[in-house]
């Protein structure tokens, strides 16, 4: 099966519904011809894998699910893919220190021409200058020059990759490596680390199980550490003992001769990864003890931003104590020039966009206060800590208030009480409960009533009569109703934020913009001419998008993290022709200008439109609007 292939089904499983030609190819960026073709030939080699009707298409979800973890590494097909099949197989070719390919048979190999591939080695020889890794010429043949841990680390990343286009397990990765029981190196671990009380999740785990196999394999093939890595590292005795104690069973077990440099790279992957502590055990004052100073004094700054930009409970225990823990293996990690890989940074940064930012905003605070840049995967981290936090209070701020209305008879309404606390603490709050004969003005302040006696419908829109008992059916009308009324409520207030924030004057459709620097200077240019922010604010921007990019499938939301533009507003550009932005290529870029004042107002726009247009058919409704007044019709038309 080939990588089209694969790319067409990942979209036909990322759907819940039937989906068309048209979405698919607008999600794919194929022509709707190429969309049914890669169906035919898909189906041609899996029976009736993706079904067909009127609707559209619907794949078999657990048929597919079963063929990508399957599938084995093909022929590289992209540019992309052939950079990193080139530089596995001069990393993986490895041996003695020295590595050589040659180019004409690789092209052969790969069924690509001598010219193409000169092209791709270009590709090459700049992912290999971010490692400080190089390529050395002779005729065709290539030899990869760099330090022995530049390598390892490259190969990690590409080889990370590589595993997480299917689902990453310790069965992908022991694919990848079948000369070696990855089951007897992970229980080695983790027998090794419960002796000396270090604990590690699983996410971490994958990623020190891959680390561990590269160094084993690299060993076997004799690239080691010819000297000093020169490196200042910092860890103590009980960590040098655990990675000593790792390094000897590595070694009766795979036969495999642990120098002391690399036992001394081998502590530093495992603090990396480790925990000292098991949360359960831990107060603030324990915590006090167990990390630097220095990170306490980080940690207490990144508190007040949390709670002064996202409104965050710092004073919530549980957060701060995982929080702390978490940020002080992070500076280990960057300190030591280690980041862990994190499977779930896509999801997380397309579900939570919100939370998301939030995360990238104690990543640029991290980087203010230690020089330090956060990468993706990291910021990814973060999120996972915090999003619990400020989804709480998002909850809270989205309760409804209800009225409860009864006849009473004995104690039943408090019996009914009790079982509308329980069932709907995260929807409802309650702010009273009255009998007949009631005052209507009571019940016009409240979202919604919930009523065991006969009321008038048509006069109380947002009215549930229920049974004395509350039936199944009851809670059931409840919930229909609270969804209802929240919808309603979102609608109104995002058409309300929309146009406080937005003007005529701040909408365009593009017909000649191609790159995101000419989108920013248009965009930023008029909203300077119109006194939102100043000139440097284009800097601002920039800065933002080097911590993660803004774009969101087709959808970019450029912003400053300074809330500091003289007031709110939103620039829309909509553009039929895609213009590029950084590795994507976006038809609706959203620029917004914060004013410290009004961060609240930037949270819900920017939660709800980025999760709104993630939606390829709310996207391309949108795209086609021919003005203003459209677009915001459109937006509102979304469900």
């Amino acid at each position: 099966m080939r990588a089209k292939h694969v790319a067409l089904m990942e979209a036909l499983m990322g759907q819940t519904d039937w989906v068309t030609a048209r979405q698919l190819s607008l999600q794919l960026h194929i022509s709707e011809r190429s969309v049914k073709n890669y169906i035919t030939e898909v189906n041609y080699f899996e029976h009736d894998l993706i079904t067909a009707s009127r609707k559209g298409y619907v794949i078999d979800k657990d048929r597919a699910q079963l063929l990508l973890v399957h599938q084995s590494r093909s022929l590289p097909e992209s540019p992309a893919e052939r950079v990193n099949y080139i530089i596995t197989e001069l990393l993986t070719g490895d041996s003695q220190g020295a590595s050589s390919l040659d180019l004409y048979e690789l092209a052969e190999r790969i069924f690509i021409s001598y010219e193409t591939l000169k092209k791709d080695m270009i590709k090459v020889r700049s992912k290999l200058k971010e490692y400080g890794l190089y390529i050395n010429a002779a005729n065709s043949v290539v030899t990869l020059e760099g330090k022995e841990l530049d390598k390892r680390k490259l190969l990690s990343q590409i080889l990370y990759e590589e595993f997480n286009k299917n689902v990453l397990s310790l069965d992908v990765v022991q694919k990848a490596f079948p000369d070696y029981d990855l089951e007897v190196l992970r229980d080695i671990l983790l027998t090794e680390c419960k002796k000396y009380h270090y604990f590690i999740h699983d996410y971490a785990l994958l990623n020190l199980i891959l680390d561990v196999v590269i160094t084993m394999d690299r060993i076997r093939k004799d690239c080691t550490f010819l000297a000093h890595i020169g490196k200042k590292y910092r860890y103590g005795v009980r960590e040098r003992e655990l990675s000593e104690q790792i390094a000897c069973r590595i070694e009766e077990t795979y036969g495999i001769s642990f120098t002391e440099w690399e036992i001394q790279e081998l502590t530093t992957l495992l603090i990396s990864h480790l925990m000292k502590v098991d949360f359960g055990v831990l107060d603030r004052e324990t915590v006090k003890g167990l990390v630097e100073p220095e990170c306490l004094i980080l940690v207490h700054e990144i508190m007040i931003y949390l709670n002064e930009n996202y409104f965050i409970d710092t004073e919530d225990e549980a957060f701060v104590i995982k929080f702390t823990i978490h940020i002080s293996n992070l500076l280990r990690r960057l300190e030591n020039h280690y980041t862990t890989k994190n499977p779930l940074t896509g999801h997380i940064k397309n579900s939570c966009p919100l939370i998301f930012e939030c995360a990238v905003g104690v990543a640029n605070r991290l980087q203010q206060m230690t020089g330090y840049k956060v990468d993706e995967d990291e910021i990814a981290y973060i999120a996972l800590h915090i999003g619990g936090n400020l989804e709480t209070y998002e909850k809270q701020k989205d309760k409804l208030g209800c009225i409860l209305l009864f006849m009473q008879y004995y104690d039943m309404s408090d019996i009914m009480l009790d079982k509308l606390q329980n069932e709907f603490k995260d929807e409802l709050v309650i702010r009273n409960m009255v009998t007949a004969p009631f005052k209507e003005e009571m019940l016009k302040k409240e979202d919604i009533i919930i009523s065991t006696v006969g009321v008038d419908s048509a006069k109380w829109h947002h009215m549930v009569q229920v049974n004395p008992f509350l039936t199944e059916r009851d809670i059931q009308a409840i919930w229909k109703k609270i969804r209802e009324i929240k919808g309603e409520k979102k609608k109104q207030r995002l058409k309300e934020l929309l146009l406080q924030i937005t003007t005529p004057a701040l909408f365009c459709r593009n017909t000649q913009i191609q790159s995101q620097r000419e989108a920013l200077e248009l965009m930023i240019g008029t909203m300077v001419k119109l006194g939102y922010v100043e000139p440097e604010y284009i800097s601002e921007v920039e800065e933002r998008e080097q911590h993660s990019s803004t774009a969101f499938g087709r959808l970019a939301v450029p912003h400053s993290l300074n809330l500091n533009a003289h007031k709110t507003g939103m620039y829309i550009l909509l553009s039929d022709k895609p213009v590029a932005w950084g590795e994507y290529m976006v038809n609706v870029i959203l620029l917004f200008a914060i004013n410290r004042e009004d961060r609240t107002l930037f949270h819900e726009v920017f939660d709800n439109l980025i999760v709104l247009l993630l939606e390829y058919v709310n996207l391309e409704r949108v795209l086609q609007s021919p003005d203003y007044e459209s677009f915001i019709e459109a937006i509102l038309s979304c469900h």
